[in-house]
């Protein structure tokens, strides 16, 4: 019988917390990216040179709300920060370019691409930050 205090315990219920508080932390980053948005001096690639912008800020942001409520990491915060940062950089990659492709090849709302490409980088980051930010 597993004791629910432990740390095995909430391994077993971590996707449902990475769900909970990534999904209050990514109406948190909305509100960043759209600052960031209206204030971009950019003209050309204004929507995605702000998504990529955005997505470092998040990344501060993100992890701490996992290391406090989804993973109760151990690390030390800046160690943990960067094995965040190394973690989600493949979903910066993947999600910047499949911005990229919806806003400039298939017009997309920048808003709209801003979701999609917040959603295609979801699992990759939950895995990634399993391994490298909160062992």
């Amino acid at each position: 019988m597993r004791n629910k205090g432990s740390s095995e315990g909430r391994k077993d219920n971590s996707l449902f917390r990475y769900i909970v508080t990534g999904s209050f932390g990514i109406i948190i980053s909305w509100f960043f990216y759209s600052l960031i948005y209206q204030i971009n001096p950019l003209q050309n690639y204004r929507a995605t040179s702000s998504w990529f912008i955005g997505y470092n800020l998040a990344v501060v942001q993100q992890h701490y709300l996992h290391m406090k409520f989804t993973f109760h990491g151990t690390k030390n915060y800046f160690k943990s920060l960067l094995g965040a940062y190394k973690a989600y950089s493949l979903g910066l990659i993947l999600s910047t370019i499949i911005n990229l492709i919806l806003i400039q090849i298939y017009q997309l709302d920048h808003q709209l691409a801003w979701l999609i490409s917040s959603g295609c980088s979801f699992f990759v980051n939950y895995i990634l930050l399993r391994k490298m930010a909160f062992e």
